[in-house]
């Protein structure tokens, strides 16, 4: 989880990183954040919360929110990115190919 976590906050304070390797990165620190809930949730039921109480302050940590924002702003960029790109085509200038 750590190193997943670690992973995609290299990646999203790189400027050059495409659209994939944030979606890989994202999709496995989900994962892994889905596999801790669940052993977490396993811990619980065998009353181990001690563990559980771990888990809670690792994910309430400012580095997570951080994580989170960052996330958002680099689906929200490449959202802006792409409208730009579409009103550049729309507003470029055709040529006339009956004159040619």
């Amino acid at each position: 989880f750590r190193r997943c976590k670690k992973n995609l906050l290299n990646i999203l304070e790189n400027d050059h990183a495409n659209y994939s390797t944030v979606n890989n990165a994202y999709s496995a620190y989900t994962r892994a954040l889905n596999e801790i809930k669940e052993k977490t949730l396993e811990l619980l039921k065998d009353g181990e919360y001690n563990l559980y109480c771990k888990f809670i302050d690792e994910i309430q940590e400012e580095e997570e929110e951080e994580l989170n924002i960052r996330y958002e702003s680099y689906l929200l960029n490449c959202q802006n990115n792409s409208i730009e790109k579409k009103e550049m085509l729309n507003n470029s200038p055709k040529e006339n190919l009956e004159g040619s």
